[in-house]
């Protein structure tokens, strides 16, 4: 199924009508995406809502297979879906009761708040809710890490990615239909599914990242004042328009980039990739780091609230390498040494 939805499927899903082999398809597409889980989940509130006894004349069977229809048609013309052929389903026309009832009633009611609810749910997952003005406000869907936690994902194009802790990203809903951007807030480590037609872009700190097929780290934490792109595979473009650049900075492999905002900088210089890589394994390495660096990594990876130290020593630049896995007590003992 990938990312596209079958309507059929879902439905089969939900009234228990699903076959094994569609089961195991309808499986995979739940694990592609964590939204795919709570868009079920929403679905299945609605659909197992208390129903009171129908009428005896009211014709249930053709009102549900309706009312799917309406749901699969309103799909396809607010999210540009294109319909599977092979789970057409064709219209039936609703039988109208012969006298009207409180269950009959309640039946249409039912339908029709079904029917609007689920295109809700629908219009939201696409990124087509309406604003005042007619055009379309983009819904997002932000993944955090805490202290010490790396996140691990895989985006809709193949792209992975490595959630440095502290981090935040938000992932636009219509990514990879219309465009590939995303926002981030922190550090993160990207290996990304090139495309010429939709450029995978990152905006952090007010500056623009542009994959030119790569991979490469990323930072740009609230403190930093800076935004620095390592690059192991490929090259980059970064452009930050508070810094006056003639032209996008292009950083290859084995460069790191810098755009500082105080200084009104940007450069690009060789690095040992490595030592800024290394956390993507839990390995913590610093070289010619300032001692307030060191402390501040310290504090997002062990949750510290503060790391005292001398100022004298804030100037210090320090090379060295660790595990986070090592007991915070013999990380500091050792900087202190």
């Amino acid at each position: 199924m990938q990312n596209k939805m079958d309507w059929e499927l879902v439905r089969r899903y939900l009234d228990g009508s699903i076959t094994e082999d569609e089961l195991l398809k309808f499986t995979e597409w739940l694990e592609e995406d964590p939204e795919h889980q709570e868009f079920i989940d929403r679905m299945k509130s609605i659909w197992y809502l208390p129903r009171r006894e129908s009428a005896k004349n009211w014709d249930v069977e053709k009102a549900y297979e309706a009312t799917w229809q309406k749901i699969r048609n309103q799909a396809i013309n607010d999210s540009n879906l294109t319909p599977d052929s092979q789970s057409e389903v064709k219209p039936l026309p609703i039988t109208k009761p012969k006298k009207d009832s409180w269950g009959g009633l309640f039946m249409k009611v039912a339908a029709v708040l079904l029917v609007g609810l689920v295109t809700a749910l629908i219009l939201y997952y696409t990124g087509t809710l309406p604003r005042e003005n007619g055009k379309y406000e983009l819904s997002y869907r932000t993944i955090t890490s805490s202290t010490g936690q790396r996140v691990k994902l895989t985006l809709a194009d193949g792209t992975k990615i490595v959630l440095a802790p502290e981090s935040e990203m938000k992932i636009p809903s219509n990514y990879n239909k219309d465009d590939r951007q995303i926002k981030l807030n922190g550090e993160a480590y990207f290996s990304v599914t090139h495309s010429d037609v939709h450029p995978f872009q990152i905006s952090i700190n007010n500056t623009i990242v542009k994959d030119l097929g790569t991979k490469f780290d990323l930072r740009s934490y609230p403190t930093d004042g800076r935004v620095k792109v390592i690059v192991s595979h490929g090259k980059v473009s970064i452009q930050a328009p508070e810094v006056a650049q003639s032209s996008p900075l292009v950083v290859t492999a084995g460069y790191m980039g810098e755009i500082n905002f105080s200084k009104k900088s940007a450069g690009v210089t060789p690095v040992d990739t490595a030592h800024y890589m290394g956390w993507i394994k839990g390995d913590l390495s610093f070289k010619d780091a300032l001692f307030p660096e060191i402390a501040l990594s310290l504090k997002r990876w062990y949750g510290l609230k503060s790391v005292q130290y001398n100022q004298s020593i804030a100037d210090q630049r320090i090379t060295t390498r660790f595990s986070s896995r090592q007991p915070v007590n013999d990380v500091v003992q050792a900087l202190a040494l």
